[in-house]
């Protein structure tokens, strides 16, 4: 791309996020003063236990007994342990933490979606035609997200940090797969090799901050099927897609049945 194009692009893409991220901490500012509520205090009051210990002792006993899903999600009792390491503890750090979490990821929402409408559309317009129209559905994209009632609960109830932040490496899994993508279908291997790497390591962040982040498979799978031409697959492309999606998307749903199937996962929620 000319970088004279490559400037309004950059351009273009600060102005139409400005308004989902301002819109967002407007709306949300207020409930950061609310309450824990619900089971907060059943996970993070664990700190609790650890109060004489040391800095380090504490940090490391409050992740390793996490004990909210199969892999304890450490990554996200972090960034918990970052806003306060006692208990009870003042929860404006941890909602205002929340909701600039919330805020980057509407700056993520805005990002895939531009960056797929601009990798899956053919037209006869301009760039910088393309850019406005790219950036204008992006940015009514992560506005309507961003502002959803349906947020509201994710922000707001601190524990919920764990799906934001596992939302948070979702998404930029998806983005460094549109770029992986572009990478080999230009032939560039080395590129695509250390993106299919980062790819790997996102998603494991992701997965140890909410598990429903090993979903980002089925995601690649469903996005590629519907947003791009299947002539376009080269050789190359078709291998990533079955070493880096498929197989692990395989896997995925062998693992969720076998869980579904088996009365070992419902012992502590009989509901």
């Amino acid at each position: 791309m000319p970088q004279k194009a490559f400037t309004t692009s950059i351009g273009y893409s600060i102005l139409w996020i400005f308004l989902p991220v301002t819109l967002t901490i407007y709306i949300l500012y207020p409930g950061l003063y609310g309450p824990f509520l619900f089971d907060d205090d059943a996970n993070l009051g664990a700190l609790k236990k650890w109060a004489n210990e040391s800095i380090h002792i504490r940090f490391l006993a409050f992740l390793y007994e996490g004990d909210s899903g199969p892999t304890g999600r450490p990554v996200s009792l972090a960034s918990f342990f970052i806003n306060d390491h006692a208990w009870p503890s003042d929860p404006y750090p941890h909602k205002y933490t929340s909701l600039l979490l919330h805020v980057l990821n509407s700056v993520l929402i805005f990002w895939f979606t531009w960056k797929l409408i601009r990798a899956a559309g053919e037209t006869c317009l301009t760039v910088r035609q393309e850019d406005k129209r790219a950036g204008f559905i992006a940015m009514t994209v992560a506005t309507i997200w961003a502002i959803h009632p349906l947020q509201a609960s994710t922000v707001f109830y601190v524990i919920q940090r764990m799906t934001i932040l596992s939302a948070t490496f979702t998404l930029l899994t998806l983005i460094t797969w549109l770029y992986a993508r572009q990478s080999l279908l230009e032939g560039n291997i080395k590129k695509s090799l250390l993106l299919s790497i980062l790819i790997l390591l996102l998603t494991l962040s992701g997965i140890y901050s909410k598990e429903n982040a090993a979903l980002v498979f089925l995601y690649i799978l469903v996005t590629g099927y519907f947003f791009f031409r299947a002539e376009e697959r080269t050789p190359l492309l078709r291998h990533w897609l079955i070493l880096f999606a498929i197989i692990p998307a395989a896997l995925l749903i062998i693992l969720i049945t076998y869980m579904g199937l088996s009365s070992d996962y419902y012992t502590a929620r009989p509901f």
